[in-house]
This record gives C-alpha cells, sequence and structure tokens, in this order.
C-alpha cells in the first residue's frame, strides 16, 4: 500500500523560491509511482482553479466563501496565519489522514503545526528557513518540540547544534539541474544580438524578488565604482525583478546617477508571454511582439519566465552578484552556478555556504548591522568589495572564467540536484515508522460569542479581554498583530461596538468550523454500503434544474442501483425541485469542490470521495472534465 503524504507550502506553479522546490520535489516524487501525493498550498483558496493543474492532488489553505475569507482579512493577524495554512490545517488533515506531514517554509509560517493535536503523531518534518544570528527565539524554543526539524543551510544547522539540538539537520532546497545548463557560446552571441548587448559588453547580472535584504542600493553603488574605474569598459547591469515592488529602483538609478541605457530589466508580456531584455522606461511597455498596448511588464512572482527562458537569462551575464542582508539558500545563485556563471556572495548566513572552496564563489565583505526590533545580526555588503570582485572577473581569462564556472556547476549538482534530495527524502519517506493514528479529534473548547464584556476604559485591558472571553485566547499586548492593529483602528475612531461585533462573528465562524471539521466530511455526507459513488453537479438555476430532472430515468439506467449511488449536488435553495424523485438516492449542498473533477474523483494513485463524476453544465474548456476511468454514459441533451 502506497504511503500518502501531504505536504504544505507555496503553490508549486508559482514564482517564489518555495514553489520552484515543490515543483521540482512534487514532479520528482510523483514520476516515482510510489506516493500518494497531496498538496496543501498557501495563500490560495481550497478550489481555486489553479490548482487543478498539477497531476498530483492540490488544494488550497482559504474558504472558497468570499464572505467568510473577508471575515478573515478583517483581523491581519489571523489573515496572516489564514494565509499561511491554519485556518484550514486540522481540516485538511482530518479528511485526508496522511501517512506523512511536511512543510516547508519561514519558522513563523507553520510554527502553529506544532501544538496541533496530530503533530508528532504522525512522522511530521518542519523544513525551515533560519538565515540569522542569534536564532529566532521561538525557533528557539520550538526545536526541542520537533523530532524532524530540519533547515535549509549548515550555517543553521551548526547554531542549533551550539544550542546543544543536535538533532536538528540539513536539507538543501532541491533543484532539476538539467533546467540551467550554460549554452553554446554561439548559442549565447546570438542572445546578445537578438536583445542589441555587443559581445564584448561586460554583463553583470541580479535575480531576485525586490525585498529589504536584497541589497539593491549596495548593487548599484558597486556597480558604479566599477564603472568609474573603467569607464572605456563597454558594461551593462541586468535586473531580473520587478520594478512594482520593494525598492524604487528608478529613483536609485537616478540618485546614483548611472546611465539607465546600462541598467536593463527583464519584461514579460501578459497577452503573448513573450519577453524583452531592455532598459527601463515605464512600468507598462506595449508589446514588440504582438502588439498589444501596456501589456509588457517586469517579471514579478505571479507573472514570471519559464525555467528555459529563465535558463537564456543566465547565459547573458558574464557575473552573478548576490548582495543581501541573509538568506537561507537563494535558489538563483543555485541556477547561476548551474550555468557556469561566477558568482559573488556576501559572506554571511547562506553566503557561508557558498563561499565554500569547493563552491568557486568570490566572496563579498560587509559590515555588520543590528536589524531593529528582532536584534538579527545582518549585513551591508561594500559596495566597493562588489566593485573589487567585478574587476577580479572582468580581468579573467575566457579560459578561468570557463575553469571557475564548470567547477561552479560540479558544486552544485553535488550539493543541489533532485537527483541527490530527492533520494534523501525517498530513503526517509520509505523507512520512516508509521503509526496508527485515526485523527480522531479532541475536544475542542468553543469559542464565546455571547460573552458579557464589561465597560472597561483602558483601550488595551477591554481588547485584550475581548480575546480572553470571545475567542479563548490570551495575547500579549506588546507583540500580537491582531492587537496592535485593534489598538490603531480605536485611535482612528472606529467604534467599540464594530469591533465586538467583529469578535462575536470570529467566534461564530471558528466555532462552525470547528464542528464542522470535527464531525463532518465529504466522505461522512456519503451513504455507508458498499456501492460505487457517482456525483453529479448543477449547481443553479431553475430552470435548467427543472429540465435535468428529465434525464434523470436514463442516467439511473447507465447507473443501476444495485451497484451505484447516485448524488446531486445543487444550492439547496433548489432541492425541492428533486422532492421525492426515485432517481437520486441523496441530495447534497453545493460547494465549490464540486466543480473540480480531480478534487471529486482523485488524480493518479490519490482516491477522491467519488468513483464517478459529472459536471452538467460544463459544455466548454472551462473547466477539466470527464478524466475518470468510468466512462460518462449519460445522454446530455435536453430534448
Amino acid at each position: 500500500m502506497k504511503r500518502k503524504i501531504l505536504i504544505q507550502s507555496n503553490f508549486s506553479l508559482s514564482f517564489t523560491g518555495f514553489a520552484r522546490m515543490m515543483k521540482c520535489l512534487f514532479k520528482y516524487l510523483h514520476q516515482t509511482g510510489k506516493y500518494d501525493l497531496i498538496h496543501y498550498c498557501s495563500g490560495l483558496q481550497y478550489s481555486h482553479p489553479e490548482l487543478r493543474k498539477t497531476p498530483w492532488l492540490s488544494v488550497g489553505c482559504l474558504p472558497d466563501d468570499p464572505r467568510e475569507l473577508e471575515q478573515i482579512q478583517k483581523d491581519p493577524n489571523l489573515a496572516r496565519l489564514s494565509a499561511y495554512g491554519n485556518y484550514y490545517q486540522d481540516r485538511v488533515m482530518h479528511e485526508f489522514k496522511p501517512d506523512i506531514f511536511m512543510a516547508c517554509e519561514d519558522h513563523w509560517g507553520l510554527d502553529f503545526s506544532i501544538e496541533k493535536y496530530w503533530f508528532n503523531k504522525i512522522p511530521s518534518i518542519l523544513h525551515v528557513t533560519i538565515d540569522s544570528l542569534p536564532l529566532l527565539e521561538k525557533a528557539v524554543q520550538d526545536v526541542p518540540k520537533v523530532k524532524e526539524y530540519w533547515v535549509w543551510s549548515k550555517f543553521a544547522e551548526k547554531a542549533f547544534h551550539k544550542l546543544g539540538h543536535t538533532h536538528v539537520k540539513t536539507l538543501h532546497g532541491p533543484i532539476d539541474t538539467t533546467s540551467f545548463y550554460r549554452l553554446s557560446d554561439s548559442e549565447r552571441n546570438r542572445l546578445r544580438e537578438r536583445f542589441s548587448i555587443s559581445k564584448d559588453t561586460f554583463v553583470v547580472l541580479d535575480v531576485f524578488r525586490s525585498q529589504l535584504r536584497k541589497l539593491v542600493p549596495n548593487l548599484l553603488q558597486g556597480y558604479k565604482i566599477f564603472k568609474k574605474e573603467n569607464p572605456l569598459v563597454k558594461s551593462a547591469l541586468l535586473l531580473h525583478t520587478s520594478t512594482q515592488e520593494g525598492w524604487s529602483i528608478p529613483v536609485l538609478m537616478d540618485e546614483f546617477r548611472i546611465d539607465k541605457n546600462e541598467v536593463l530589466f527583464s519584461y514579460i508580456c501578459r497577452a503573448c508571454k513573450e519577453y524583452r531584455v531592455k532598459p527601463f522606461t515605464k512600468h507598462e511597455e506595449d508589446c514588440e511582439y504582438c502588439g498589444n498596448k501596456n501589456s509588457q511588464i517586469t517579471v514579478n512572482c505571479g507573472f514570471g519566465l519559464s525555467e528555459e527562458k529563465l535558463n537564456e537569462v543566465y547565459n547573458l551575464a558574464d557575473v552573478f552578484v548576490a548582495a543581501r542582508t541573509s538568506g537561507s539558500q537563494e535558489y538563483p545563485l543555485v541556477e547561476a552556478k548551474l550555468a557556469e556563471i561566477i558568482t559573488l556572495v556576501t559572506d554571511y548566513s547562506f553566503g557561508k555556504t557558498f563561499n565554500e572552496p569547493e563552491a568557486a564563489s568570490l566572496p563579498l565583505d560587509y559590515a555588520e548591522y543590528r536589524e531593529i526590533g528582532t536584534q538579527f545580526i545582518k549585513s551591508s555588503t561594500y559596495p566597493s568589495s562588489i566593485a573589487k570582485q567585478l574587476n577580479k572577473v572582468f580581468r579573467m581569462s575566457h579560459e578561468d572564467r570557463r575553469k571557475m564556472g564548470k567547477q561552479a556547476r560540479e558544486w552544485a549538482i553535488k550539493n543541489y540536484s533532485i537527483d541527490i534530495i530527492g533520494k534523501k527524502l525517498e530513503e526517509f519517506f520509505d523507512n520512516v515508522e508509521l503509526t496508527n493514528f485515526d485523527f480522531a479529534q479532541p475536544t475542542i473548547e468553543l469559542k464565546n460569542p455571547n460573552a458579557q464584556i464589561p465597560q472597561i476604559d483602558d483601550n488595551t485591558v477591554w481588547i485584550k479581554t475581548l480575546y480572553k472571553e470571545i475567542l479563548k485566547m490570551d495575547v500579549n499586548p506588546a507583540t500580537d498583530d491582531g492587537h496592535k492593529y485593534w489598538s490603531h483602528a480605536l485611535a482612528q475612531g472606529m467604534k467599540r461596538t464594530e469591533i465586538e461585533n467583529y469578535f462575536r462573528n470570529v467566534a461564530n465562524q471558528e466555532n462552525q468550523k470547528n464542528q464542522t471539521n470535527k464531525t463532518v466530511t465529504i466522505q461522512d455526507l456519503l451513504i455507508k454500503n458498499d456501492k460505487k459513488h457517482l456525483l453529479l453537479v448543477a449547481k443553479e438555476a431553475i430552470g435548467d434544474l427543472i429540465l435535468i430532472t428529465s434525464l434523470l430515468k436514463s442516467w439511473r439506467e447507465s447507473y443501476p442501483r444495485k451497484q451505484w449511488n447516485i448524488y446531486f449536488a445543487c444550492d439547496p435553495q433548489f432541492f425541492s425541485v428533486f422532492d421525492g424523485n426515485e432517481y437520486i438516492d441523496k441530495m447534497l449542498p453545493y460547494q465549490q469542490f464540486f466543480e473540480s473533477e480531480i478534487h471529486c474523483t482523485g488524480q493518479g494513485t490519490t482516491k477522491g470521495p467519488f468513483d464517478a463524476y459529472c459536471n452538467i453544465p460544463v459544455r466548454t474548456q472551462r473547466h477539466l472534465s470527464y478524466l475518470t476511468q468510468n466512462n460518462i454514459n449519460l445522454d446530455l441533451n435536453y430534448d
């Protein structure tokens, strides 16, 4: 019997680092054919249409009901935890009952799992990004409670071991090493010609999401110094990032008086998906390929390049610069090394790994500083060190660059290849001892939406009382984001009655959710017998449903009662249309989950609650439909 593995992280088809790891990892595990895989995706609604595109089962962590979602988003702390997966986590675990649980995220994006009733009752892995010293206090407190606590770099492993937590181990984020490689010299030259970059231009590259820890000002200043020292050198700085989030890069270019024609950006067309590398003029430009107006934008996490095209971007470069305050792994660095590009890396945090002698990097010096609030040690890369190392690479012979690039690729394959990392995971998944935990939920303390709140003049105490009496939560006003939010709302004139009503509504929703999770799943709604289950779906409207009733006899003939239970799902307000209908065994209230055949019948070896399925109104390519091996033998003509 196949082991069922549930992995929680970013959706595999988005463009974040976690997502790219998930895509690589799930693809590898799926191809083994050894496991039933479920991907629990942060930030997406449970039945989001994009989730249907994966060959393994993917479900989101947020409710489909927009009203429920809107209620969650009113409280920033609840919204943050829900987006990471806390809101539906118990429901998903109870519904799928995995043999093994794994979560990949920053510690604060998964630490809520540790207190769940099922955690460590089955093999439970937290694969955590830790990027700074001193170690996150919450992580140090939590790590003794986690049997399998894995980090992304030796930097973090060593720090935990120094504190006596020797069970912590490193597992690098895997990458498909076949997707990134050095193109031939002729291919590289053709790429440069395509984007009007001359063969003799010295191209400096960085690939990053424009966040505070990506030291864009330092990189621009370092490039400026290099240009000042080499005024006659043809050079360009290529930034594969978005200009519409994070750093105001065009403003910084003006401030440092850098020639804008020398700073290139990767643009992608939202219409034809073709990309272009060119200097920045504005955030949205007309596409020179398909002609659509304002359709070209700089790449971002939601809209980026395929790995094939991203590999082309790497092959435009002579050198890659990673100036960072900190980091756990930095996927683009691995990709650059696989493309045999020389890398310059800040010698702190993740850089301690990438600057190993075998890694063939050039280290960047930095000044240490403390981050306000967290007191984390961070690094600020010296622009002069960037310029110094750029000069060193520029003066290298072609042969020395190639030799160093080949060594870097060999090191990256040895340490980050999915073939290496995947085998380590396979070994764990195959050999870890499973339990017989049945996911029966313990008694959950219900919230108290009817709690009497006394008259309290002090706003801080009053808000804390709302949490305590209504939501049954103890919060620290000094550190809790939700408490801070409501304090600010009161200061801005929001009425106490509005806030109190919000707390009571949340309490009612939490009670309903917990009671539902405890007693009702889709499987619980099905008739308990040995028959197979056929689901027919048509949410609305009454005219269509009345017409559909004329077909029920033929459906029953195709799916005889001796072998099949037939269910019909529609909006409950239309149940009366089917009152007394002898051909339907049970009516089910429509939910968005029923729109996806993959969710209803399963995909590959992951079985869904139903054996056969038909979404009756689907006549177009709006939905994937009729994927099941059971032939649908239904007459869909109304006349």
